[in-house]
Order: structure tokens, then sequence, then C-alpha cells
């Protein structure tokens, strides 16, 4: 097959030849000779052979078990032969770049470089496990105290799965909890139980996840370094969740912490446990308390640096001079050496640690003198670098954050006063909140804060601002107050008397006899008492009675009846809906009334006088609603209210003592859920009053006693509801909607009164002021409208520049052609030799 395969291709060559030599084209023979002819066999056969090696393997059927279930994917993906120790055949395995087998052993495939964007804002432990198992195969127990917690995972871009894993776990250690690895599950748990727990243990090398925060277990065999040095100083880098236990008689340390602190924390133990040199090393801690303890560090290797290079250098100038003058200048050379940063200030190790600002320093003791020198002269608070500083804020008050400052600075000056005086040999804190005496103070007009502190303090007082200065919630409350009045009124009533002269008219004597009772009067008919149904019959008057009276009282009928019957009903219905925006920890107050007089006091003249009046005091009082609301936007979009309402209301007018009001105050704390309408009090009262007026004896009689009496009753009825519906302001499209719905309001309460009229109100709104999209669209509505403005003009020039054609349309035009033009050659003038 092989010959006959090559004896074709010769044959397709020499083809190709004969038709390319035909068309001019060059083409160099492709028959070998015999000598070569074994050689092209050979090649053809290994070529043939790789071809068919893939086909072959594929075709090989794979186990069930290798090392587990091993599962084939996508032939598209870099492969990996090899064979099995049990049937020693051959599998393809797909492999990812970096060679690990893509997917899991229960069939989960794991897509790790998969780039998507997580955003867990205020979600539970639950939901964020439960999508952490979904993209990464993992399985993991939750105990119920714990899946309610809240964990906050907000990224701008995308990212991948992987980076996603390990910020889930770091997210965990922030929160102060962890994951423990039991078999096939990850068991989330407390980060200070861990310490009794099966985590992970390693000894001596380096760790398999150094980057993740997991709490893990590492035993440290200390080599050089004293064991319980090497212990205090990993107790101020470990984090406060782990922990520390020392072996003395094997001089191991066992570490408990995260893995990522841990990595660090390894090290630098590495680093200084190193052997020591001839002289006596010791390990020092320095504090930095101005400048930044990375940069030190880096002049200080600097300086011993060159003075190492000095030595060297002069000790290769002694070895190369082999007289005596050579002999002295090495004995001179050798003590200078000494002075400069050699064996006399050795300094094995030098390391800097940032979240402290501390120096480690590994070197005997006079280096260690000398490095503290160092560190003492550069470690100074610079004149130019600025004690006083201004920091503008942009949502909070100058005011209210200054006094919560000057708090936190004062009760680090009381500590500091009470260490001072105490004066104990116990070793200080490796950090404190400030180092020096920080004042603070705040600006009205800028809303700014002036704060004096070194370059540190003002650092850590600026975290602390900018956690403070954040933008607060704004919340939109609607009230409606419902108040309904029902008064029912009944009078019945008969009053009548009579008279008569006992006497002669020359000498009159009056006998009179009658009932009043409540506002009627028989003896004058009063206009104002002919209210309801009323009856009355009256006498010609009793002769010779004006004169025993006088004029001022007149004439008294002989006799006189009054009969009055009158029911009145006072209906009032209230309906009051106040509403107020206000933001979250920041109390309301909206008030709407009148301002009253009231009468004080009467201060008397002493004076008979005519026309000179007592004086009068005159206050004047607010009768008004009053609301006062504080509300504060909790977690869960839930609003918690501290409300207080007053309703003062005018009840009557006394001519003498003044005015009545009514009061009515409600005052209490409510928890509503935004757009959620809550009742949040009310009061309903149902008042009788049976008033009756009566002759003693008369009348009580069954039915005569109907004549000596009146009868009053009155029934009151009161209802007042309030309601309350928190709107909590989450983008500034929400004010739109309001402004929106309470001009529809306003325009259903002008059709209800006044008809269908539409009142149009003018928009404000100020396009030229928006932002994002709104503005991206307005500025090419803009642009598109200068060119079509451009356009029109030089259509409009145009038609103007056009003028009227001087033959029809239907007529050809007489074209005329130009005439030749001559163009005048200019002469040239031969060169002159």
């Amino acid at each position: 097959m092989l010959q006959t395969f090559y004896h074709s291709t010769l044959r397709a060559f020499s083809s190709s030849r004969s038709a390319r030599n035909q068309r001019g084209m060059f083409m160099f023979s492709m028959r070998p000779s015999n000598a070569v002819r074994p050689l092209f066999l050979t090649g053809m056969l290994c070529l043939f052979g790789l071809t068919l090696w893939p086909h072959a393997a594929s075709a090989v059927p794979t186990p069930s078990s290798t090392r587990g279930k091993t599962r084939l994917f996508s032939s598209k993906k870099r492969t990996r032969l090899f064979r099995t120790k049990r049937n020693k055949k051959v599998i393809r395995v797909a492999q990812s770049r970096k060679g690990k087998i893509l997917g899991d052993r229960r069939g989960c495939r794991v897509k790790w470089n998969l780039r998507i964007r997580p955003d867990f804002d205020k979600a539970t432990l639950f939901a964020v496990v439960k999508w952490i198992a979904k993209q990464t195969c993992q399985n993991f127990i939750i105990s119920d105290q714990l899946k309610r917690n809240q964990l906050h995972i907000i990224t701008e871009s995308q990212v991948t799965v992987r980076s996603v894993y390990r910020a889930f776990f770091s997210a965990l250690e922030a929160n102060n909890m962890t994951a423990q690895r039991v078999g096939r599950f990850w068991k989330i748990i407390r980060a200070h139980r861990a310490r009794q727990r099966a985590i992970p243990t390693y000894t001596n090398g380096r760790l398999r996840h150094p980057r993740r925060d997991e709490m893990v277990t590492f035993l440290y065999q200390v080599k050089h370094l004293d064991i319980y040095r090497v212990s205090g100083l990993l107790r101020q880098l470990c984090s406060p969740s782990g922990g520390i236990v020392t072996h003395k008689s094997s001089n191991k340390i066992l570490i408990v912490d995260y893995a990522s602190n841990l990595y660090r924390v390894l090290k630098i133990i590495k680093t200084l446990d190193i052997p020591q040199a001839a002289t006596k090393e010791e390990l020092h801690i320095l504090q930095v308390n101005h400048a930044k303890a990375q940069e030190v560090a880096q002049k200080i290797r600097q300086l011993f640096e060159v003075g190492r290079r000095r030595k060297a250098r002069i000790v290769r100038r002694v070895r190369r001079r082999r007289t005596k003058k050579r002999a002295k200048l090495r004995k001179t050379t050798s003590s200078k050496s000494t002075d400069d940063g050699g064996d006399a200030y050795r300094i094995n190790k030098l390391v800097p640690d940032e979240r402290t600002n501390q120096i480690i320093v590994l070197a005997n003791r006079r280096a260690v003198e000398r490095v503290r020198k160092l560190i003492k002269d550069l470690d100074i608070a610079l004149p130019g670098d600025g004690q006083i500083r201004v920091h503008y804020l942009k949502y909070a008050s100058a005011e209210e954050l200054a006094q919560v400052l000057s708090q936190i600075t004062q009760g680090t000056k009381q500590k500091r006063r009470v260490r001072r005086r105490r004066r104990t040999s116990t070793p200080k804190k490796a950090a404190e909140l400030f180092e020096g005496e920080v004042k603070v103070t705040a600006d009205k007009a800028t809303n700014s804060l002036v704060i004096v502190a070194s370059r540190r303090d003002y650092e850590s007082m600026l975290r602390v601002i900018r956690q403070l200065d954040i933008s607060r919630k704004q919340v939109f409350i609607e009230i409606v107050i419902l108040e309904l009045n029902l008064t029912r009124q009944r009078e019945l009533g008969l009053t009548f008397h009579a008279g008569t002269n006992l006497t002669d008219e020359q000498n009159p004597s009056l006998g009179i006899a009658g009932t009043r009772l409540s506002g009627l009067n028989s003896l004058v008919l009063d206009p104002t008492a002919l209210t309801g149904l009323a009856f009355g019959l009256q006498g010609k008057a009793i002769p010779g009675v004006s004169d025993l009276l006088g004029s001022a009282l007149g004439s008294i009928p002989s006799f006189g009846v009054m009969l009055r019957a009158l029911q009145s009903n006072t209906d009032v219905d209230i309906i009051s809906t106040p509403h107020i925006l206000t933001t979250t920890n920041k109390e309301a107050t909206l008030q709407v009334g009148q301002n009253v007089p009231f009468i004080a006091g009467t201060t008397f003249t002493g004076t008979s006088l005519p026309g000179v009046p007592n004086i009068q005091n005159i206050q004047r009082q607010d009768v008004a609603l009053t609301l006062k609301i504080k509300p504060q936007v909790d977690a869960g979009d839930y609003v918690r209210l501290d409300f207080q309402q007053e309703l003062t209301e005018l009840a009557g007018q006394d001519p003498e003592l003044g005015p009545t009001t009514t009061k009515r105050q409600i005052k209490t704390v409510i928890l509503a859920r935004d757009k959620q309408t809550v009742v949040i009090g009310g009061l309903v009262r149902d008042k009788v009053t049976n008033g009756a007026s009566k002759v003693p004896l008369l009348g009580d009689l069954p039915l005569i006693g109907a004549l000596f009496r009146v009868k009053n009753k009155i029934k009151e009825k009161h209802s007042m509801l309030v309601f309350l519906t928190p709107h909590i302001i989450n983008h500034t499209n929400d004010f739109r909607k309001i402004f929106e719905q309470k001009m529809k309001e306003r325009q259903q309460f002008v059709e209800i009164f006044y008809g269908k009229r539409e009142i149009k109100v003018p928009d404000n709104f100020n396009y030229d002021r928006t932002r994002g999209l709104v503005d991206l669209m307005r500025q090419k509505l803009k642009t598109s409208g200068k060119e079509v403005g451009v356009m029109k003009r030089k259509n409009l020039s145009i038609e103007k520049k056009r003028r009227p054609l001087p033959f029809s349309p239907k007529e050809k035009p007489k074209v005329r052609r130009p005439m030749p033009r001559k163009i005048p050659v200019p002469s040239v003038k031969p060169a002159s030799r």
C-alpha cells in the first residue's frame, strides 16, 4: 500500500511539473534517486503512524475508576496521556492550561476562570453559601444561629469564580467566622471556636492554601532563637481570633490563625530564625512614631551596606600589597572597617511591619543601639509637615461631627494621664489610638473640620471621618387625620303667667304668678326665642301697672303662654393630610394653626371717671396642629418613627373669661415598613346629656307636670383616627414621582369643587443640570439642532444667490462656447557663456 501511495505521488508531481513547465514556470525535479528512496519511505511511514495514533488512543475505552471517576471532556483542550496501574490502558483526560483536571469526581464541572459580577449587598449567609456551593461544586454545613448573618461582597467589575471563592473566605474572616473541612463538606463555625476543632494541621513547610482566609494549625520548629521571644513576637502579629501555645522541651510553637495571616507571620519568623554569627545576636522590636517603618528600614539598610562595601574594598587593596607598609595598612584598615559597619555592627535581619509600624531587628547589642539611635534621629515630627489641616465634609454637619471626635480625643487624654500617674512596669501596647494631642474644631460657614494633629494621628482620624461622613437616606412621611363630630340636641318647654290689678287704677296693686324655665319668657315676645316650633299667646295689658313699674319696664300682659320645640343637629367632618420630608435621625416639626389672644388678667385704674376703661393683660397662644417626627431607617427597609402629635382647637367663647380650647396629644414610637400604612392612634367618644328644668312638686305630676317643666337632651359623638405612611427615598427619581402624585391630588380636588377644570403648573425642571444618560441625550440633541440650523442657513443663502432663468424650462438653453484664449509664451534668452 505504501509503494502504491509512493508511485501515485510521483506521478502527481511529474504531471504538475510538466504543466507548469508549459506555462513558463520554474519547477525542480521531485523524483528521488535510488539512495534517497528508503529514507523517503521511512518518513512517510512515520507520518502515517502519527496521524493514526490519536484516533487509536481515543478509541480505547476508559476504565470506570482511575483514582476515582475520571470523565473525558472536549478534545479542543490540551490532553494528557497516561496509563493506569491496574489494566495499563491509555486514557486521555482533558486538562486546563495550568495542568489541573477540570471538573470534580462527582460529575460537577467548575468553571474557575469564568468571569462574573457578584453583588451581595445585605445578603444572608445562607443565600451566599448556597450561591457559592452552586458555582464551585462544594458542600457546606451551616447552623441555624449563623445562617441569618449578613455578608457584603460588592464588586464593580467582573472577576473570576476563583477570586469570588477566595473573597468568600475573606468575608467570613471579616465577620469572625471560618470554614472547617469535614470530609467532603465545609462546616462554617465561629472563629474563636476553631481552636478546639479538627482544623487542618501543617508542620514546617509551605502551606497548601497560603492565600485563603481559612483557620489552620501550624507547628513550627524554632531552631536558633529563644522560644519565648518568638512567642512574644507572634502574639503581636497574629489576629485576635488566633492563638499560640509554646512547648519548651521540644522548642516548638503551635500557631492557630488564618492561613493568609499565617503566611505573613511564617515569612517573618523564617527570616529571623537563622544561625547566629560569632557574636551574640538579639531580637528587638523598635517602634516608629512619626515616619514610616518601611522607609526608615530602607535607609538603615543603605547605610550599613555602604559600610560593608567600604570594608571589602579596603581588604582587596591590602591583599594586593606584600610589603611591610601593606601590613601596617592592613592593621589600620581592619580597625576602621569594624567601626564603619563590620563585625562590631553586624545586622543579620531588618524586617519592617507595616501594620504596627515597627521594625524587627536581629543583630548584636552594639548594632541594635546604633539602629535605635538612627531611628531616634530620623523619627521626628517635621515642622513643614503641617500640624494644622482642614478637611471639608460632604454630608455630615461639622458641629455635630466635631463633638463626636472631641469625645474620642478626650477619652485618650484621660487614659494617658492615668497611665502617667501609675508608672507601672507593665509593657506598653503595640499600638494606641492616638500618639499625641489631637484638637478638632468645626467651621460652620464652610462645613469643615480644623484638625491639629500629627500626620499619623490625622490619618487615623481621617479613617473615622470617612466612615461617618456618608449620605443618609431621606424619608417622606404622609399623615392622615380623620376627625368626626356629631351633635344632636332636643328641647321642649312651656312657660306661662297671669296677673291682675288688685285695687283701683289710681292706687294700683299688682298681683302676678307664672313660670319661666330655660330661655322662654311669656312676658315679652323675643324674636330670638322664636326658633324651632314656637307658639305664644298674650292678653291685654294690666291697667295702671305702667305708673307703678315706670316707663322703662313698660306694661305687663294680663296673661301669656309660650311653647317651644327645638332640635338642632351639628355634623363636623375634618380630614387633615399633612406630609413632611426629613433625613434619617433628624427631627422634623410641622405646625399649622392660629395665634389667638387670651385675657391673662385685668388691671383696675382706680378711678370712676367715665370713659376711662380698665387695663387688660393679653397673652397670645398657639392654637394649631403640631407634628414632631424623627425617622430612623433600619435594615430591611424598616423605618423607626418617634412620633408626637398635638392638636389644639377652640371649643367656645366666654365674653368674660375668654376662649376655651381643647387639646389632644399622641406620643409614641412605631416600626413600619416602607410604603406601609399604620394606624398609630385614635379616640372615639360618645356623650349623652339629659337636662330638665321644672317647678318643684308640680313638675313631678303625671300629666299636668309637663306644663311645669322643660326638657333638654344633648347627644355628642366624637371620633378621631391618625394614619401614617413612610416612604424611603432611594433615588432622586422618587422626588419626581412624589411631585406628580401631589399635583394629581390637587387636580382631583379642583375638579370636585370647581368642576372639570385643568390648572397648569409651570414645570421648572432644568435639563441643563442633569447627568448620565439624560445629559448625553440633551447634548446630542443640542449638537444636532446646531447642525440643522447651519444647514438651513446654507440653504437660504443658496436660494438667495439663485437667479431667474432667462428661458423657460421647455426650451433648451443656448450654450455659448468660450473662445480659445492665447496664452503668451515667455521668451527664453540663451545663456551667455
